[in-house]
């Protein structure tokens, strides 16, 4: 007698295709939610540091006084020539970067705490409040990037000289 053959998928396969797309939809909702405040916070605080442990890699190697000038929009670093302080136009390091909308940066001005920053409109020289020597010596200094909600994440100098974010 003939066998006849049964057309159709077996519960297994079902099961292993249904696990592979909830896998997959799984993946694209991480992907595709928009950053958190904090995250957005975090990354700026980031990019701050890393500049700022750049800033003072680069005074060694060019043997110069560097610093990072800090206003409401964000931060540049800046090279010391003679008297006066500059950020040469062709090198990317030395380009402005702005901070995400929604957050501001918070100088440590005093022991008490954090203040926010205010730039002088009558400051034309824009000298850098950071400086980085050629030594390797860092200005102390300690800046906190904060969101609207009120979370901070600080950059500052420890007891070592070393650069750190928390």
């Amino acid at each position: 007698m003939r066998r006849l053959h049964a057309r159709g998928f077996t519960l297994l396969e079902i099961v292993v295709v249904l696990a592979v797309v909830g896998i997959m939809i799984g993946t694209a909702v991480l992907y595709i939610q928009p950053p958190s405040a904090e995250k957005i916070r975090q990354q700026a605080a980031e990019e701050l540091w890393a500049v700022s442990r750049a800033a003072r890699d680069e005074a060694i190697m060019l043997r110069r006084v560097l610093g990072i000038h800090l206003d409401e929009d964000g931060y540049r670093l800046q090279v010391r020539r003679g008297r006066d302080w500059s950020s040469p136009p062709d090198d990317p390091i030395y380009r402005m970067r702005s901070l995400p909308v929604g957050l501001e940066i918070r100088i440590n001005e005093t022991a008490s705490g954090m203040t926010s920053f205010a730039l002088d409109e009558s400051d034309e020289e824009r000298l850098p409040q950071l400086l980085f020597l050629p030594n390797g010596e860092v200005s102390p200094f300690e800046i906190a990037v904060v969101d609207q909600n009120g979370g901070g994440t600080r950059v500052f100098t420890d007891e070592y000289n070393e650069i750190r974010l928390r």
